[in-house]
């Protein structure tokens, strides 16, 4: 396997993540130990991907819960003055 074959699968895997999926069960059954070491790679590019975006999600998702605490509380405020 070529090293920009590899390359492009790498950036692939990690990019758009559920294409790991498919290079690892393609490659991880090779006779080639080269190859098994690609597909393995793409799997593990491919969940690094997706641990790094649930954290990005989560960190996201939490922001934007505060900020609506603050928005309520604030309505809240404003409704008791009479506005």
């Amino acid at each position: 396997m070529k090293t920009s074959q590899k390359i492009k699968v790498y950036l692939a895997s990690f990019l758009l993540t559920p294409l790991g999926l498919i290079w690892f069960f393609k490659y991880f059954r090779s006779e080639d130990p080269e190859t098994k070491k690609v597909g393995y790679t793409a799997l593990f590019l491919t969940l690094s991907s997706l641990a790094l975006s649930y954290l990005i999600i989560s960190k996201y998702i939490q922001a934007y819960s505060q900020y609506l605490d603050v928005y309520k509380t604030n309505m809240d405020i404003y409704s008791q003055m009479g506005y």
